[in-house]
């Protein structure tokens, strides 16, 4: 019985931070590099995703694609450029993600440290 108990309290304590991690917002990572010539570099391929974006409907929050650098957002690993294609709520983040990988696969989302009001996430074609 004492086994039985263990299990159920471990599945308890699993699940829920399972929850509050789904709960952080996220940010939206199209490319990056460790060198910021190099992800500035990149944005020269921008123009042929920026154009799929349009004609699926998938607007990006008004200044993005936006290169930072990873350490001036909370939650990132720092010694990087990336470059931001928005922040979303946790329940926002899954579908545009999705979305993005189809027209982009190496795009890629990371837990950060945003308040709600600071969060500007893309907008699909149905919002």
């Amino acid at each position: 019985m004492r086994p039985f108990i263990f299990v159920l309290g471990l599945l308890a304590f699993t699940a829920s931070f399972r929850a509050e991690a789904e709960g952080k917002p996220t940010a939206l990572i199209w490319k990056g590099s460790k060198n910021k010539a190099e992800a500035e570099a990149q944005e020269d391929t921008w123009s042929q995703l920026e154009e799929l974006l349009e004609k699926t409907g998938l607007t990006l929050p008004e200044g993005h694609p936006k290169l930072v650098e990873s350490k001036t957002l909370p939650g990132l690993k720092p010694g990087f450029w990336v470059w931001i294609l928005g922040t979303c709520a946790a329940d926002e983040a899954g579908p545009v993600l999705e979305h993005l990988k189809l027209l982009a696969p190496g795009t890629y989302s990371r837990e950060v440290k945003l308040p709600a009001k600071k969060l500007s996430c893309p907008k699909g074609p149905d919002a």
